[in-house]
């Protein structure tokens, strides 16, 4: 852009004017004061500070710094002796680096405090160059801040009274006031309705609960702009009132009192407890006061705790009280209670004394009988009776104390005995044992012994016990002379101790046995009892003796008792025996067996004939022998079947784990030979008819054990599986008869099946096979055997089941029971035709199962393959044939 000559020429003058006066004025010596404001207002309260700084070209010619107050004073540096000091008012020198120059001299003008009088002009003087005089001013003016004078943070307003906010501020300038409520600016309308605001505060003027929460005081200055608030919580005073009626209360004696006096009010009222004479009685030992919610408790009371009690509550809204009276109840005593003592068939009176407050009613009662004896007749006993009085006629003369008196018309024995006395009111019952004594004649009720035997100058103790009180003497006769028995003879000993009386007889001849009378008497009468003592003597010999089971070595006998006994028990019986072409050489028997003992003589030889004869035994001696007779002994044969220790129920023992069982037997005879071993054969079984015998459903295994061993663990049995398990003994001659059970294993406890599911396969482990419809009706059958509705009811609901799916199988794939039914009386399917021209390979894979089953080879102990077990009587060549309608083969091994 191209510029004409005017332009450019006053450009050039702007351009030579200004740096003329920058040039100027940065050389015109001056000072600077910093706040740079030519007026500065302060707030009163708060500390201030100018600095005034000498800007100069030379600063090391600056001279005589310093500050002067608006009354023309110098303003000294603070605790320095030269120039004007103030408390609050001082100057402190300072300097700074100002660049190139050097140091610049500074003052500093410190105020602690502002107050209002420190309002003025502040002036800052320096000399230049020792002639030139510098001079910079600032005017200060102060303020007062906001200053809450009385506004308390917590303020407690009487419900339904007027009260005032209180709330006064000061400012200068004067402050503005803005109220509200809850954080919410208090609406004109409100203040014409409800508030009313003044200088010191605002006005409620009818306190309600809804004026309680937070007041806001906001104080404003416009011209400084200074703002402030304080918030006012404000409580609503209501004054206390009694929650309840303030009743009269008692307490028994020795126990807790409460005096309840809960008041309610805001704020919670504190309480004061005052008893009758006007005492406080916070701090009293034994009276506990919670100050906060009016319960005075009494610890233990006692009588004298009595009386008036007044309760006080207190809160900034006034101040109530109530008055209760204390009622203390004394718990009864009793203070006489004594043992009484009468005759039978007369009157018998005993009497009870006991105190309280209020006086207690008394009852009594027999121990060991339910019946409670009260004033009056007795209903269930009319021979007893209850009077009652007021006083005291007893013992000690009791005044203020219940009397009871119970009276019983024609004791009995059966009235003696305790007695206990029952006193009651509201504060408890006290209770006293008391006894009635009926005294009476002596009998021998207690004295079961008649007669007594010995023998054989055998001492014997003749023992009578005489009932009687008081106690009797009692002494002893001889019936038979009609003779009291010296005590001094020595052949008597006479034992007296509490009533019961032992005489020792020794017999030496046939004269001691007979009638001994024992004599007791006491004041009200006398009574005897008749011992007979009898001699008893040896049994009689046995009247028969049968033969109840005979092997090739013992014999089992039943044996008949004797006619007499001789006077005492039987104890044993006893045999001796003898081959029949020996002599008797020996009185003593042979044999002895205790009473109701198996009579099981052993050891005997095969085909001998034997001469037996019997003995009885009492605790005098054996008897004679008796029941003489002869028998031949068979010949040597198989031991008898061993005797399996099971308890069936409902002809099934069941084993207590699922995958094994533990055979236990007992040995029986051996018929002459010894056993060598016991053989032992198991197999899954299953019953095909009601009452019928259980048949094979899957291979048998034969265990063989050693002659001594009398149990067996059959071990890798299937769970919920039944099986017949058989036991035979075995000698030179050969097997006995077996024995057998059924046995049924336990689920497996691993396996957890819904209800449906372990069905199906209790009934497929049952039968040996899966799916058929033979294992379902086995299971019924099991299940009917036992009786167990349930449990037919269930395999019922299975059968049901099985022919619907069997129904269903013909239907769509023409197999299953119904469809083989059906291809037998109607034709055979197209599935049958087809498996014909594949020469019968086309099986189900249940068949080809069943099949390896049955054919697959079965491995012994040494893991050797065996041909499969026959079921063949004929191949057990040395074995007797089993009752059972199974077997196993003699040399087939599993």
């Amino acid at each position: 852009m191209k510029l004409d000559l005017p332009t450019m020429k006053w450009r050039a003058l702007t351009l030579l004017a200004f740096v003329y006066f920058q040039v100027t004025l940065a050389e015109e010596p001056r000072l600077v004061i910093t706040p740079a404001q030519p007026e500065y207002t302060a707030a009163v309260g708060n500390p201030l500070a100018f600095t005034c700084k000498a800007e100069v070209p030379d600063p090391t010619l600056i001279t005589d710094l310093k500050w002067i107050s608006p009354e023309g004073l110098e303003i000294g540096v603070g605790d320095s002796d030269g120039g004007l000091i103030y408390e609050r008012i001082f100057t402190e020198d300072a300097t700074e680096d100002d660049g190139d120059n050097g140091d610049t001299p500074r003052r500093q003008l410190f105020f602690s405090s502002v107050q209002e009088s420190d309002s003025g002009n502040y002036t800052c003087r320096a000399t230049y160059t020792s002639s030139q005089t510098l001079s910079a001013s600032v005017k200060l003016s102060t303020r007062v801040p906001i200053k809450w004078i009385d506004v308390p943070a917590e303020q407690h307003a009487t419900l339904g009274e007027e009260y005032k906010v209180r709330c006064i501020v000061n400012a200068n300038p004067a402050p503005q006031v803005r109220w509200l409520k809850d954080g919410v600016a208090i609406s004109k309308k409100t203040f014409e309705s409800q508030y009313l605001p003044q200088s010191d505060g605002i006005l409620i003027r009818n306190v309600s609960r809804e004026d309680a929460g937070i007041f806001t005081c906001r104080a404003s200055v416009e011209l400084t702009g200074d703002l402030s608030e304080k918030k006012i919580t404000l409580k609503i005073i209501v004054p206390p009132k009694f929650k309840n009626v303030i009743e009269d209360i008692e307490a028994i004696e020795d126990m807790s009192a409460r005096l309840d006096c809960e008041a309610e009010g805001e704020p919670t009222p504190t309480y004061e407890f005052i008893d009758a004479n006007g005492e406080p009685i916070i701090g009293r030992p034994g009276f506990v006061i919670n100050p906060n919610t009016g319960i005075l408790v009494i610890e233990e009371v006692k009588r004298e705790n009595a009386g008036e009690y007044k309760c006080r509550a207190s809160n900034d809204g006034g101040t109530i009280e109530a008055v209760s009276r204390l009622r203390v109840i004394t718990k009864p005593t009793i203070v006489s209670f004594i043992n009484a003592t009468g005759v039978q068939n007369k009157d018998i009176t005993i009497e009870c004394i006991a105190r309280g407050d209020p006086l207690p009613e008394i009852v009594f009662l027999k121990e060991g009988s339910d019946n409670t004896y009260k004033i009056g007749v007795n209903t269930l006993d009319p021979r007893v009776s209850v009077e009652a009085s007021i006083g005291g006629s007893g013992i000690g003369g009791e005044p203020d104390s219940a009397v009871a008196r119970l009276s019983i018309s024609g004791a009995t024995r059966s009235d003696d005995g305790l007695y206990k006395c029952y006193a009651e009111n509201s504060g408890g019952i006290a209770e006293r044992m008391g006894h009635i004594t009926v005294e009476f004649r002596p009998n021998f009720d207690d004295t079961p012994m008649k007669e007594m035997w010995t023998w054989s100058q055998r001492p014997v103790n003749l023992t009578c016990r005489a009932s009687s009180i008081p106690n009797a003497t009692i002494n002893w006769w001889n019936s038979r002379y009609n003779a009291l028995i010296d005590e001094n003879d020595p052949r008597y000993r006479i034992y007296n101790k509490d009533g019961e009386s032992t005489l020792l007889v020794t017999p030496e001849d046939d004269s001691f046995y007979g009638e001994y009378r024992c004599l007791a008497e006491n004041k009200h009468g006398k009574a005897e009892h008749l011992i007979t003592l009898k001699q008893a003597h040896v049994p009689q010999p046995p009247t028969q003796a049968t033969f109840q089971t005979v092997t090739a070595t013992t014999i089992t006998f039943k044996i008949f008792g004797p006619q007499n006994t001789g006077g005492r028990e039987l104890t044993s019986y006893a045999v001796q025996y003898r081959k029949q072409n020996e002599e008797w050489t020996d009185e003593n028997p042979s044999k002895e067996w205790p009473i109701e003992s198996p009579y099981i003589l052993e050891n005997l030889e095969p085909q001998t004939a034997y001469v037996f004869r019997f003995f009885a035994r009492n605790p005098v001696g054996f008897s004679t022998y008796g029941a003489q007779t002869q028998y031949m002994m068979p010949k040597r044969a198989a031991p008898e079947k061993p005797k399996i220790l099971a308890t069936p129920t409902g002809g099934i023992v069941h084993s207590a784990y699922s995958q094994k069982y533990d055979l236990a037997w007992r040995i029986m005879p051996d018929n002459g030979l010894p056993i060598d071993n016991f053989q032992i054969v198991y197999f899954p079984a299953r019953n095909s008819t009601v009452g019928s015998y259980w048949t094979e459903a899957g291979p048998s295994i034969r265990k063989e054990v050693g002659p001594g061993v009398v149990s067996f663990e059959i071990k890798n049995l299937k769970p919920d599986t039944f099986y017949k398990v058989e036991i035979r003994a075995h000698n030179a001659i050969g097997f006995s008869e077996p024995t057998d059970i059924i046995v049924k294993t336990a689920k497996d406890p691993s396996r957890k099946t819904t209800k449906s599911s372990a069905i199906s396969t209790t009934s497929a482990t049952t039968v040996g096979t899966i799916g058929s419809i033979e294992a379902t009706e086995q299971q019924s059958m099991d299940y009917l055997s036992g009786s167990n509705i349930v449990a037919l009811a269930v395999v019922l609901a299975v059968l049901i089941i099985s022919i619907i799916v069997d129904t269903a199988c013909c239907l769509t794939k023409r197999v299953g029971a119904i469809a083989w039914i059906y291809t037998r009386t109607c034709g055979k399917s197209n599935h049958e035709k087809i498996s014909e021209e594949n020469n019968g390979t086309d099986k189900s894979p249940l068949q080809n199962e069943l099949e390896e089953r049955e054919t697959a080879p079965m491995i012994n102990g040494n893991n050797e393959k065996k041909a499969p077990v026959s079921n063949s009587v004929e191949s057990l060549p040395d074995m007797k044939k089993s009752a059972s309608k199974t077997s196993v083969a003699k040399d087939s091994i599993v």
